[in-house]
């Protein structure tokens, strides 16, 4: 799985692979298919995105708030 992310809004940090990168409103992460990764808040305002992925890795309106909800769930 690919994962392509488009942030717009807050600032905070990209971890892809060890390496930390910091982003903002306009930056574009590219997360290679098998690539350990996470994005960190480091901003007063809420850090968003948006994510495209394929292929689709959660059924259809799931929505997780923060990433502990999303571990453990099993692949669609």
């Amino acid at each position: 799985m690919i994962k392509f992310l488009f942030f717009v809004a807050g600032h905070g940090d990209s971890i892809v692979n060890g390496e930390k990168t910091p982003v903002a409103a306009g930056s574009l992460v590219f997360v290679p298919a098998g690539k350990e990764h996470n994005f960190v808040n480091s901003g007063k305002e809420d850090l968003k995105l948006y994510t495209v992925y394929a292929p689709p890795q959660h059924k259809p309106g799931t929505v997780h708030c923060i990433k502990i909800d999303a571990q453990g769930e099993e692949p669609y």
